[in-house]
Protein backbone atom coordinates (compact mmCIF):
# COMPACT_ATOMS: atom_id res chain seq x y z
CA UNK A 1 0.00 0.00 0.00
CA UNK A 2 1.24 3.41 -0.51
CA UNK A 3 2.91 5.84 2.31
CA UNK A 4 0.68 7.83 4.18
CA UNK A 5 1.41 11.64 3.44
CA UNK A 6 3.47 13.38 6.05
CA UNK A 7 1.77 16.18 8.00
CA UNK A 8 2.11 19.52 7.36
CA UNK A 9 4.44 21.59 9.87
CA UNK A 10 2.62 22.96 12.78
CA UNK A 11 2.34 27.08 12.00
CA UNK A 12 4.20 29.06 14.28
CA UNK A 13 2.93 30.43 17.21
CA UNK A 14 1.26 33.67 17.36
CA UNK A 15 3.05 36.76 18.86
CA UNK A 16 0.86 37.60 22.09
CA UNK A 17 -1.19 40.30 21.68
CA UNK A 18 -0.13 43.99 22.63
CA UNK A 19 -2.43 46.05 24.98
CA UNK A 20 -5.11 48.30 22.86
CA UNK A 21 -4.53 51.68 23.61
CA UNK A 22 -8.02 53.03 26.02
CA UNK A 23 -9.23 55.72 23.50
CA UNK A 24 -11.40 58.35 25.73
CA UNK A 25 -12.47 62.19 25.12
CA UNK A 26 -12.08 64.24 28.31
CA UNK A 27 -12.30 67.55 29.26
CA UNK A 28 -12.05 69.98 32.34
CA UNK A 29 -14.23 72.61 33.09
CA UNK A 30 -14.13 73.48 37.23
CA UNK A 31 -11.98 73.23 40.11
CA UNK A 32 -13.81 73.97 43.59
CA UNK A 33 -12.64 75.38 46.58
CA UNK A 34 -10.31 77.51 44.53
CA UNK A 35 -7.90 78.11 47.39
CA UNK A 36 -7.16 76.95 51.40
CA UNK A 37 -5.25 77.72 54.41
CA UNK A 38 -1.37 76.68 54.34
CA UNK A 39 -1.08 73.58 56.45
CA UNK A 40 -4.32 72.22 56.33
CA UNK A 41 -5.63 69.08 54.27
CA UNK A 42 -7.48 71.18 51.22
CA UNK A 43 -8.66 68.92 48.42
CA UNK A 44 -9.08 70.26 45.16
CA UNK A 45 -12.48 69.21 43.52
CA UNK A 46 -11.85 69.27 39.49
CA UNK A 47 -15.25 68.21 37.35
CA UNK A 48 -15.18 67.65 33.72
CA UNK A 49 -15.89 64.78 31.73
CA UNK A 50 -14.81 61.43 30.71
CA UNK A 51 -12.29 60.98 33.50
CA UNK A 52 -10.45 57.29 33.41
CA UNK A 53 -8.41 55.13 35.18
CA UNK A 54 -5.51 55.13 32.70
CA UNK A 55 -2.57 54.64 35.38
CA UNK A 56 -1.13 56.82 38.39
CA UNK A 57 -3.37 60.18 38.39
CA UNK A 58 -1.56 63.46 39.37
CA UNK A 59 -2.83 66.90 39.70
CA UNK A 60 -0.28 70.19 38.74
CA UNK A 61 0.32 73.32 40.45
CA UNK A 62 1.89 75.82 38.23
CA UNK A 63 2.88 79.19 40.19
CA UNK A 64 1.58 82.10 38.33
CA UNK A 65 1.01 86.10 39.29
CA UNK A 66 -1.86 87.64 40.04
CA UNK A 67 -2.58 88.28 36.26
CA UNK A 68 -2.14 84.62 35.16
CA UNK A 69 0.91 85.25 33.67
CA UNK A 70 3.65 82.87 34.72
CA UNK A 71 5.60 83.28 38.13
CA UNK A 72 9.23 81.67 38.77
CA UNK A 73 9.07 78.78 40.87
CA UNK A 74 8.54 74.62 40.57
CA UNK A 75 5.81 73.27 39.08
CA UNK A 76 4.48 71.19 42.45
CA UNK A 77 2.84 67.55 41.54
CA UNK A 78 0.08 66.03 44.35
CA UNK A 79 -1.35 63.11 44.08
CA UNK A 80 -4.52 62.84 42.60
CA UNK A 81 -7.66 60.54 42.81
CA UNK A 82 -10.65 59.78 40.37
CA UNK A 83 -13.49 59.47 41.91
CA UNK A 84 -16.34 59.05 38.68
CA UNK A 85 -16.37 59.52 35.25
CA UNK A 86 -16.48 63.43 36.48
CA UNK A 87 -14.45 64.16 39.25
CA UNK A 88 -11.17 64.40 40.50
CA UNK A 89 -9.62 64.94 43.81
CA UNK A 90 -6.60 66.57 44.02
CA UNK A 91 -4.37 66.98 47.09
CA UNK A 92 -3.66 70.67 47.90
CA UNK A 93 0.25 71.70 47.65
CA UNK A 94 2.14 72.31 51.21
CA UNK A 95 3.34 75.27 49.35
CA UNK A 96 1.64 79.05 49.86
CA UNK A 97 1.46 80.83 46.82
CA UNK A 98 -1.01 81.14 43.61
CA UNK A 99 -1.26 78.50 40.79
CA UNK A 100 -2.54 77.09 37.95
CA UNK A 101 -3.87 73.78 38.05
CA UNK A 102 -3.90 70.92 35.58
CA UNK A 103 -5.20 67.37 35.93
CA UNK A 104 -3.37 64.10 34.35
CA UNK A 105 -4.72 60.82 34.08
CA UNK A 106 -1.69 59.28 33.24
CA UNK A 107 1.44 60.24 35.43
CA UNK A 108 2.18 63.74 33.57
CA UNK A 109 2.55 62.53 30.22
CA UNK A 110 -0.35 64.58 28.71
CA UNK A 111 -2.81 66.87 30.60
CA UNK A 112 -6.49 67.27 29.85
CA UNK A 113 -7.60 69.85 27.73
CA UNK A 114 -9.39 73.03 29.56
CA UNK A 115 -13.22 73.29 28.33
CA UNK A 116 -13.23 76.69 29.91
CA UNK A 117 -10.68 78.97 31.84
CA UNK A 118 -7.58 77.91 33.56
CA UNK A 119 -8.33 76.54 37.32
CA UNK A 120 -6.95 78.99 39.64
CA UNK A 121 -6.09 77.89 42.96
CA UNK A 122 -4.51 79.96 46.02
CA UNK A 123 -3.09 78.23 49.00
CA UNK A 124 -2.34 81.20 51.87
CA UNK A 125 -0.77 81.70 55.00
CA UNK A 126 -3.45 81.62 57.79
CA UNK A 127 -0.75 84.30 59.56
CA UNK A 128 -2.20 87.09 57.67
CA UNK A 129 -5.48 86.88 58.02
CA UNK A 130 -6.20 89.37 60.44
CA UNK A 131 -9.40 91.37 62.31
CA UNK A 132 -8.72 95.05 63.07
CA UNK A 133 -12.00 96.28 63.70
CA UNK A 134 -16.20 95.34 63.68
CA UNK A 135 -18.89 97.88 63.06
CA UNK A 136 -21.41 97.29 65.26
CA UNK A 137 -19.73 96.62 68.48
CA UNK A 138 -22.09 94.74 70.17
CA UNK A 139 -25.95 93.16 69.52
CA UNK A 140 -28.82 91.35 71.09
CA UNK A 141 -27.92 88.01 72.18
CA UNK A 142 -30.92 86.14 69.67
CA UNK A 143 -28.17 87.28 66.95
CA UNK A 144 -29.57 88.72 63.99
CA UNK A 145 -27.09 91.39 63.98
CA UNK A 146 -25.10 92.60 60.33
CA UNK A 147 -21.59 92.08 61.62
CA UNK A 148 -18.85 94.03 59.44
CA UNK A 149 -15.37 92.72 60.00
CA UNK A 150 -12.33 95.08 58.52
CA UNK A 151 -8.92 93.65 58.83
CA UNK A 152 -7.00 91.94 56.36
CA UNK A 153 -6.21 88.62 54.02
CA UNK A 154 -10.26 88.10 53.02
CA UNK A 155 -10.58 86.12 50.54
CA UNK A 156 -13.84 84.31 48.70
CA UNK A 157 -12.95 80.68 47.59
CA UNK A 158 -16.38 79.85 45.95
CA UNK A 159 -19.72 79.44 47.63
CA UNK A 160 -20.03 78.43 51.45
CA UNK A 161 -16.02 78.98 51.88
CA UNK A 162 -15.37 82.50 53.43
CA UNK A 163 -17.57 82.42 56.73
CA UNK A 164 -17.48 83.43 60.93
CA UNK A 165 -17.23 81.70 63.62
CA UNK A 166 -18.47 82.72 66.67
CA UNK A 167 -17.14 81.51 70.53
CA UNK A 168 -20.39 80.21 72.55
CA UNK A 169 -21.81 78.86 69.77
CA UNK A 170 -21.86 75.34 68.47
CA UNK A 171 -18.77 73.90 67.55
CA UNK A 172 -18.55 74.15 63.68
CA UNK A 173 -20.92 76.89 63.58
CA UNK A 174 -19.65 78.80 60.57
CA UNK A 175 -21.84 81.77 59.44
CA UNK A 176 -21.67 82.87 56.06
CA UNK A 177 -19.74 85.64 54.89
CA UNK A 178 -20.01 88.24 51.90
CA UNK A 179 -16.70 89.96 50.99
CA UNK A 180 -17.02 93.80 50.86
CA UNK A 181 -15.25 95.70 48.25
CA UNK A 182 -11.61 97.06 50.23
CA UNK A 183 -10.92 100.47 51.41
CA UNK A 184 -7.60 101.34 51.01
CA UNK A 185 -5.34 98.59 52.16
CA UNK A 186 -8.25 97.48 54.77
CA UNK A 187 -9.88 94.09 53.72
CA UNK A 188 -13.81 93.89 54.76
CA UNK A 189 -16.42 91.45 55.05
CA UNK A 190 -19.70 90.67 56.42
CA UNK A 191 -21.73 88.32 58.45
CA UNK A 192 -24.86 87.85 60.30
CA UNK A 193 -23.81 86.96 64.16
CA UNK A 194 -25.60 83.86 65.38
CA UNK A 195 -27.68 83.41 68.73
CA UNK A 196 -24.86 83.41 71.46
CA UNK A 197 -25.43 82.67 74.94
CA UNK A 198 -23.00 85.16 76.62
CA UNK A 199 -21.92 88.84 76.31
CA UNK A 200 -18.51 88.67 75.38
CA UNK A 201 -17.65 86.78 72.26
CA UNK A 202 -14.43 86.39 69.66
CA UNK A 203 -14.63 86.69 66.31
CA UNK A 204 -12.70 84.94 63.27
CA UNK A 205 -12.67 85.39 60.03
Amino acid sequence: PPSPSPMPPSPPPSPPLSPSPQSHTTSLRSGFPTGGPLGATTALTMTGSGFVVLGTARCYFAPINTDGTPRSGSEISTTATVASATRALCDAPATAGLFRAALSLEGGYTRVPLYFNAIRFEIYDPAGLTVEAVTPPGGPLSGGTLLTLVGAGYRSFGEGQLCCVFDDTPAGTCAAGTLLVAVGVDARMRCTVPAVSTEAVNRTA
